[in-house]
């Protein structure tokens, strides 16, 4: 009984630490987007916003958009995941959707009113478009 207990014990024990490593190098990632590769799939959330962020900096729009919309994915109620979409689509000149995202990621925050007026103020700034205020 002893030695299944104990084979119990290391089972749990490697899972925790696998999923401890896990989150940890998804969270070190956010600070070094360099380790973003080494992150497992099940804990990508921030490593696909390190990504986003990386693509973003390249100018590559579209793989700025699969890698938030991955973050999105993992982590529906981050505003930073949604806020990084917008972004992604402004770069990519899709303001409708782009306006759709920082919505989406307005909701999140306190004080919605001022912080949709100030992504809605960037995009109406990066785009020229005819993006209506007060909606």
């Amino acid at each position: 009984m002893m030695g299944t207990a104990r084979i119990l014990f290391s089972i749990c024990l490697a899972g925790y630490l696998f999923a401890a490593t896990g989150s940890g190098l998804d969270r070190i990632s956010r600070r070094s987007p360099a380790i973003e590769a080494a992150v497992l799939s099940p804990f990508r959330a921030q490593a696909d916003r390190s990504a986003a962020s990386s693509a973003l900096l390249r100018q590559d729009a579209g793989a700025a958009i699969a890698h938030a919309r991955a973050a999105v994915a993992r982590d529906p109620v981050d505003i930073d995941s949604a806020a990084l979409l917008g972004s992604a689509l402004v770069a990519a000149g899709q303001s409708e959707p782009a306006e759709k995202a920082f919505r989406v990621a307005a909701r999140f925050v306190f004080g919605y009113g001022a912080t949709m007026e100030t992504y809605l103020d960037e995009l109406r700034a990066r785009l020229g478009s005819g993006i209506r205020s007060g909606q």
